[in-house]
């Protein structure tokens, strides 16, 4: 009938799949795989203490190596973008202001200076778990100010080029707000 397939082509046009088109119909158009699973990676998992545990086991056999190879290869457009994006958390935490979505930010384009499309996009696939874990290791201001200063030291070392201090940096970082993590 009429519904379901109506209801289909929203679907299929949320995920980015086809594209409605007045005077043209529907189109079907080259689907971003980062953008679908975006939009269906916190439909598939229940947020739970030990599910965020579970994130930052991944998280920390990930992002030393892509803080690694963003040292590597990171573009100059690339490290400017880093520095912006500090500037504005570092402005958040001076006015007290949460700085959560900077943090998320500054850890997206880390990955995906890295130049490794599937750490990039498997970043942006958990960025849901990412937000709400944020919100669970940067709950007061002295968090913040920490995660700002690693943040800052792992920047330091992408610019500078030195891959095996932005890994031991960003795996330091992510133990540390590990430890923040309710445990129940």
């Amino acid at each position: 009938s009429r519904i379901p397939v109506r209801e289909a082509k929203k679907s299929l046009e949320y995920l980015g799949v086809v594209k409605q088109i007045r005077g043209k119909g529907v189109l079907v158009q080259t689907a971003d795989l980062s953008n679908i699973l975006k939009v269906v990676g916190p439909l598939v998992t229940t947020i739970t203490p030990q599910i965020l545990l579970n994130l930052f086991d991944f998280r920390l056999a990930i992002e030393p190596y892509g803080a690694a190879q963003a040292a590597k290869l990171a573009t100059e457009e690339e490290i400017k973008t880093l520095q912006e994006i500090l500037e504005v958390q570092k402005t958040a935490v001076e006015n007290t202001q949460m700085s959560e979505e900077m943090s998320y930010e500054f850890h997206l384009r880390l990955m995906q200076a890295s130049h490794n499309e599937v750490i990039a996009t498997v970043s942006l696939f958990l960025s849901e778990l990412q937000r709400q874990s944020r919100h669970l290791t940067l709950w007061n201001k002295e968090r913040r100010e920490d995660a700002y200063c690693e943040h800052k030291k792992v920047f330091e070392a992408i610019k500078n080029h030195d891959s095996e201090l932005a890994f031991q940096i960003m795996k330091n970082h992510l133990l540390e707000a590990k430890e923040q993590l309710p445990r129940e």
